[in-house]
């Protein structure tokens, strides 16, 4: 199973997801890890690029976080499987 998690405006995978993402839907590697990733607006596009080939895909997304001023926390809390 392949594993994608929102992390603000993208999807990433890490790892050996991410070696699966760049193989099987031409996505680029992200910094000098084995990270990669895609916009939110382009998630079903690669979900069905993922599927296509024969992967289940679990997709985790972030609940945003926001201080007592309202003002957005770049960080996430109480993830949830979909």
């Amino acid at each position: 199973m392949t594993t994608m998690k929102r992390v603000g405006d993208f999807y990433e995978a890490f790892g050996l997801d991410a070696i699966m993402l760049m193989e099987h839907c031409g996505l680029n590697a992200m910094a000098s890890k084995a990270r990669a990733g895609c916009p939110v607006k382009n998630i079903q596009a690669t979900l069905d690029c993922l599927t296509s080939a024969g992967f289940r895909v679990a997709v985790i997304e972030g609940k945003l976080l926001y201080n007592s001023l309202n003002q957005y926390q770049p960080q996430y809390r109480d993830d949830k499987l979909v």
